[in-house]
C-alpha cells in the first residue's frame, strides 16, 4: 500500500497542472528574491559578482515547495469535495475507516469520526462499488430525480451522464454518448475546454416548442467535465417581459404617473412628472402630494376625492398645482386604487395630464366668441352651402334685418357668384371682397376653416375710406397734371443742343429724371468759336429740384450773356454769388443750404484749349484709350463753411477725337446688382472706358441699358445726367 502511495505521489508530481503551477510560482518568487539579494549585479549586468548557485536555487526551491504543496493537496480530500479520480481513501482522524470513491463523486463524512473528517489517498485507480446505500444520494451530483434536465459532458462535448429529465427533454431514450452540438446548436459557440479549465459559469436561453429554457454551463476543473443544468423559464420571462413593457410605457408616456401608498405618500413618479413639476424623484419620495397644491381648490374638493377612493372607486378631476420654480399649472388626473391578492387597497396610481394650455385655449376661445359678439363690425359664419349659421349684432345691423341667420350668402352679397364656398372651406382659403351693402361699402374677408367645415366672414365698413381714397386720387391726378405741365416748362427752358453739332462731331445727353421733373439739368451756349457746356445737380429732386434747376439755367444765361470774359472759374464764382443773394444765404449755420454741384467747360476751337471748373462734379477725358480725370473743388454752388474764394480754373490742351464726359452722381449712386449696393464711381469710369470707342448714339443706349439692368426691380433713387462729346 505504501508503494502505491509513492507511485501516486510521483505521478502527481509530474501532473501537467502541478508542473505548470510550480513553474509560475518559481518564476515569480525567483525573480523577486534575486532582485532583493542580487539586484545591483542584475541591473548593472555585472555577472562577475553574481552567485549563480544562489541564483538557480531561488528558482528551484519555490518550484519544489509549490509542487509538494499541490501534491499533498491532491492526496488529501475534504468532506464535500468532488473526487478527481478513482481511489481508496483512509480517514486521517480515526485511522480505521476506508472508503472507495469514483471520479466525480462527493466525498462523504467518516461515520466513525463525523466531525472534522479528513481523508488521505491510500491507493489510486480502484473502481470499487460506491459506499452509499441510498441510490438518490449516490446520484446527487447528477440530480437524477430533478424534474429539470441535468447532464454532464467532457471537453470534446460527449455526454458522459444525464438524468431522465434530460433524456425526456431531448426526446431520446438516453443522450449519454451523444455529441452536445447535435442536441443544441447554441453549444457550437462555446469553448468547452476553456470553460472546464477556468471553472467558468455561463448560461443561455433557447426557445424550444414555444417554451423558453435556460441552460447553465458550469466547468468543473477537478473532474475535467462540464455540468449542465436546465430550467423552464417561460413564465418568468413572460412576467419579466410584461413588467418591462409596463415600465417602458410608464417611462415613455407624456403623462405624469404618480404612485402612492395607501396613506397617500409618494412611492414612485416617472420622468414625465419630473419634467412637468421640476422635482426629481428623490425630492418627492415619501412626501404627500399636497405639497404641490395651490389655494385654487377648496377643502371640499379634496374630501370628495378621498371619499371616492376610500369606497374603491376611480376618481377623475382637475388639480391646480405649483411647480418647483413657483409656476402654477392645471392638470387633469385619473386616480385608481391598486389592490393586493386579498382585495385590500395597497396603493393609488394617478395618471395626470398637463392641461394648462388647453384651459388657456378654451378661455381664449370663449374670449374670442365674446369679442366677435361685441365687435362693432359684422362677423358671421356660413356652412358649405352658404347658409348663415351664426352672426353677431353688428352683422344684423349692417344688413338692416333682425337676423341674417338662415339667409344665404348670395342673398346677402349677390355680386359674389364666382366664389365657391365649398372650395374655400375645403382648402382653408382666405379671400377678400368688397361689396355695397345698403348705403355703404364693406370689405369682407372670407376664411375657410376645414376643421370646422365652415367659412368665417369678417366685415369692415370702408365707406368713409373709399370716399377719402377717391378724394386723394382726384388730388393726385390734379397734382400730377400740374407736375407734367411743369415738366413741359422745364424741357422748354433746357437749351436746344442742335448747334453743338457745328462744333462737336458727336455728342449725347442721357437725361433720366427720377420724378416727372428733375433737379439735374444741362446747359450750353456758343460765343463766337467757343462752346460753353455745363452739367449740374441741384439740391433735391422732383418739384424742389426743378425750381433750383430753372434758377440755375436763368442765372447762367444772365452771367454768360453779360460778361465778355468766358473764364470757367469766374462763371462759377458769379453763379455762387448770385445763388447766395437769390436764396438769401449767409454764413450762418442755420441758413438754407440749397445749391448745386456742377461741372462747366469752356472749349475754344481757335486755340484748341479747354477751361474746366467744377463744384464736386468732375471732368473725364479719354484720349488714345487712356483716361484723364480732372477733380472738382469740394464745395458747392451755394453757402459752404469751408468755401474758397474762387473755384480752380483748369486749362487743358485738347486734340481732335478727345472724348469728354461730365455727369451727376445719380448713375454712380444707384443701388442694385446681386448684393443691392451702389454702382460706384469706379465701376462707372470702367464702363466709360469700355464704351468710349463706340458711336456716341450707341454709348447713350449702352449706358441706359446698363442702368436699367443694374437697377433691376428697385427704384431709381436720384435724377441721372450724363453728357458725352467728341472734339
Amino acid at each position: 500500500m505504501h508503494m502505491n502511495l509513492v507511485i501516486i505521489f510521483f505521478r502527481l508530481v509530474f501532473n501537467k497542472k502541478v508542473v505548470r503551477r510550480g513553474l509560475h510560482v518559481a518564476l515569480v518568487v525567483g525573480v523577486i528574491l534575486n532582485l532583493i539579494n542580487q539586484g545591483n549585479q542584475i541591473i548593472s549586468l555585472d555577472f562577475s559578482q553574481m552567485n549563480f548557485i544562489k541564483f538557480i536555487l531561488t528558482f528551484i526551491v519555490p518550484y519544489l515547495v509549490s509542487s509538494y504543496s499541490s501534491v499533498m493537496a491532491k492526496l488529501n480530500f475534504e468532506v464535500g469535495e468532488i473526487a478527481p479520480m478513482n481511489a481508496i481513501l483512509k480517514c486521517k482522524k480515526c485511522e480505521d475507516a476506508i472508503i472507495h470513491v469514483n471520479k466525480g463523486e462527493v466525498i462523504p463524512e467518516c461515520k466513525m469520526s463525523i466531525s472534522n473528517t479528513k481523508w488521505r489517498i491510500v491507493e489510486r485507480g480502484v473502481a470499487n462499488p460506491k459506499i452509499y446505500d441510498d441510490k438518490a444520494q449516490s446520484m446527487a451530483l447528477f440530480a437524477e430525480f430533478n424534474p429539470a434536465p441535468v447532464f454532464r459532458f467532457d471537453p470534446q462535448g460527449t455526454v458522459l451522464v444525464s438524468n431522465p429529465a434530460a433524456d425526456q427533454f431531448f426526446g431520446k431514450e438516453s443522450i449519454e454518448g451523444r455529441d452536445v452540438h447535435q442536441l443544441l446548436k447554441e453549444f457550437v459557440s462555446y469553448d468547452f475546454k476553456k470553460i472546464i479549465d477556468k471553472g467558468e459559469i455561463l448560461s443561455f436561453v433557447v426557445k424550444i416548442q414555444e417554451r423558453s429554457m435556460r441552460f447553465q454551463l458550469r466547468g468543473i476543473p477537478k473532474l475535467g467535465v462540464c455540468q449542465v443544468y436546465g430550467a423552464d423559464v417561460s413564465e418568468v420571462l413572460e412576467i419579466k417581459l410584461e413588467n418591462l413593457r409596463l415600465s417602458e410605457a410608464i417611462e415613455q408616456t407624456s403623462n405624469s404617473i404618480m404612485i402612492t401608498d395607501n396613506k397617500g405618500d409618494i412611492t414612485f413618479v416617472n420622468k414625465a412628472f419630473e419634467k412637468t413639476t421640476g422635482y426629481t424623484i428623490s425630492e418627492v419620495l415619501g412626501k404627500n402630494p399636497r405639497f404641490l397644491k395651490t389655494d385654487n381648490l377648496v377643502k371640499e374638493d379634496y374630501e370628495n376625492m378621498w371619499n371616492a377612493l376610500a369606497d374603491g372607486k376611480v376618481w377623475k378631476g382637475e388639480f391646480h398645482n405649483r411647480k418647483k420654480n413657483n409656476e402654477t399649472y392645471w392638470e387633469e388626473a385619473i386616480i385608481s386604487p391598486i389592490r393586493d391578492e386579498f382585495g385590500s387597497v395597497v396603493n393609488f396610481m394617478a395618471v395626470k395630464e398637463d392641461v394648462t394650455e388647453r384651459k388657456k385655449a378654451r378661455f381664449e376661445l370663449r374670449s374670442m366668441a365674446q369679442f366677435a359678439e361685441l365687435n362693432p363690425e359684422p362677423v358671421f359664419r356660413l356652412d358649405k352651402n352658404g347658409v348663415v349659421l351664426k352672426a353677431n349684432l353688428a352683422a344684423n345691423s349692417s344688413f338692416r334685418v333682425d337676423s341674417i341667420e338662415g339667409m344665404t350668402f348670395l342673398e346677402l352679397l349677390p355680386n359674389s357668384t364666382t366664389i365657391n364656398l365649398n372650395n374655400v372651406i375645403k382648402n382653408g382659403e382666405i379671400l377678400t371682397i368688397e361689396e355695397s351693402v345698403e348705403s355703404g361699402v364693406f370689405r369682407f374677408i372670407l376664411r375657410g376653416l376645414p376643421e370646422f367645415n365652415v367659412c368665417q366672414i369678417y366685415g369692415s365698413d370702408v365707406t368713409m375710406r373709399r370716399k377719402a381714397e377717391e378724394e386723394v386720387k382726384k388730388q393726385n391726378e390734379h397734382i400730377e397734371q400740374s407736375i407734367r405741365y411743369a415738366s413741359r416748362i422745364q424741357n422748354a427752358v433746357l437749351p436746344n443742343l442742335e448747334f453743338i453739332r457745328e462744333l462737336m462731331s458727336e455728342y449725347f445727353v442721357l437725361f433720366k429724371p427720377r420724378d416727372i421733373v428733375s433737379g439735374d439739368f444741362y446747359w450750353t451756349t456758343r460765343k463766337n468759336n467757343k462752346l460753353i457746356i455745363a452739367a449740374a445737380d441741384c439740391t433735391g429732386h422732383g418739384v424742389p429740384g426743378a425750381f433750383m434747376s430753372m434758377l440755375g439755367i436763368a442765372l447762367l444765361n444772365e452771367i454768360v450773356n453779360k460778361n465778355k470774359e468766358e473764364k470757367a472759374s469766374e462763371i462759377l464764382n458769379q453763379l455762387r454769388a448770385n445763388i447766395k443773394v437769390t436764396l438769401s444765404q449767409t454764413s450762418n449755420y442755420n441758413s438754407a443750404k440749397d445749391g448745386m454741384d456742377i461741372a462747366l467747360c469752356v472749349i475754344d476751337y481757335d486755340t484748341m484749349t479747354m477751361q474746366y471748373a467744377g463744384a464736386y462734379n468732375p471732368l473725364i477725358i479719354i484720349r488714345d484709350n487712356e483716361m484723364i480725370q480732372y477733380k472738382a473743388d469740394k464745395m458747392p454752388i451755394g453757402v459752404h463753411l469751408r468755401e474758397k474764394a474762387t473755384f480752380t480754373n483748369h486749362e487743358i490742351k485738347i486734340i481732335k477725337n478727345d472724348c469728354i464726359y461730365m455727369y451727376s452722381d445719380g448713375f454712380p449712386d444707384q443701388f442694385g446688382g446681386e448684393k443691392d449696393n451702389k454702382f460706384s464711381s469706379k465701376r462707372f469710369k470702367e464702363l466709360l472706358m469700355i464704351i468710349h470707342s463706340e458711336s456716341f448714339e450707341k454709348q447713350k443706349q449702352m449706358l441706359d441699358d446698363k442702368f436699367i439692368e443694374w437697377k433691376g426691380r428697385g427704384n431709381q433713387i436720384d435724377d441721372v445726367l450724363v453728357f458725352g462729346g467728341k472734339i
